[in-house]
């Protein structure tokens, strides 16, 4: 694909900009897909897409079996409306690839966004990865259910950020359980947690007390980890105003009664702090994580390592 076939270099950021954010736009893209769209709008990063694997080779050439991959995925977003190919304005000059503009603002705004918020959750048939952004108005989802799958969805900006992560954290009504906190080892952690999602709950509550949970937070804490609707970790990466880049990672445990927040411990690698939490406490701290972060966008990527 010509680099004379591609919209401009600011396509995709145009997009984003003076797009209206639709109402519901959702797609699904192969890896081979995204890599082509991503090509075609000048986009050189995307958080949760490595681009990689098909750089040309240091002499400029491209492995032929790459070049089968793309070539044959350029014709399936052909065949499903996602590329286009305009006659050329003026005689002489080459056809110009159009990309359908809800397409173009979605990818723009996961490519330019302000902040990522990446949720990696342990879920029955295996890890989903769900990665968020902002651009202005125009808000996105990224998740990938598999490695060769990619699904785009456009959200109504902040407030469509704010309503993905209630839902996909199972936020709901869960109380403050006004239970003290505590530290586990890694280790502890995990051995508890593969005893009580294991069925376990009692051999799991008696490792925790053993690391020095107190006894009702220990109970709480294997409960949810046993019945958990959600488990995994929350990453933030973003740029503030004065340029200076902020990193921020934890650990949610939660079920249909109860939140668990286990932020990174700054001091100890090894250790892990265990916060008995609630719904309206882990809003106010995703609140707080993403309000730091100014109202323009970056003008490249950030992604949490």
């Amino acid at each position: 694909m010509s680099s004379s076939m591609s919209p401009s270099p600011t396509a995709a950021q145009t997009a984003a900009t003076n797009t209206a954010t639709p109402v519901h736009i959702q797609f699904a893209l192969s890896r081979d897909e995204l890599y082509v769209l991503a090509r075609a709008l000048k986009i050189t990063r995307l958080p949760g897409f490595d681009m990689a694997w098909a750089q040309a080779q240091p002499d400029g050439s491209v492995p032929h079996e790459i070049e089968r991959k793309l070539q044959g995925a350029t014709d399936a977003l052909m065949a499903r409306g996602y590329l286009k190919l305009q006659p050329a304005q003026q005689p002489g000059q080459p056809p110009r690839l159009h990309v359908p503009s809800a397409i173009i603002s979605t990818l723009g705004a996961c490519a330019f966004s302000r902040y990522t918020v990446l949720l990696t959750l342990c879920r029955p048939k295996g890890v989903l990865q769900i990665y968020l952004g902002q651009y202005r108005e125009v808000g996105v989802a990224h998740s990938i259910p598999t490695p060769e799958v990619h699904v785009f969805e456009a959200l109504r900006g902040r407030p469509g950020i704010d309503a993905a992560l209630t839902t996909q954290l199972t936020l709901v009504n869960q109380p403050d359980m006004n239970l003290a906190g505590g530290t586990l080892t890694l280790a502890q952690l995990k051995q508890g947690r593969e005893a009580a999602t294991a069925g376990r709950a009692e051999a799991a509550t008696t490792l925790f007390i053993s690391g020095g949970l107190p006894v009702a937070t220990a109970q709480a804490f294997s409960a949810a980890l046993r019945d958990a609707t959600a488990r995994g970790t929350i990453a933030i990466a973003g740029r503030l105003a004065n340029g200076q880049e902020v990193n921020t990672n934890a650990a949610v445990i939660i079920s249909s009664t109860a939140c668990f927040f286990l932020p990174q411990n700054a001091a100890q690698s090894d250790i892990v702090d265990v916060q008995p939490s609630s719904a309206g406490a882990l809003g106010a701290w995703l609140k707080n994580a993403l309000d730091q972060f100014p109202s323009v966008a970056v003008l490249s990527p950030t992604t949490p390592g």
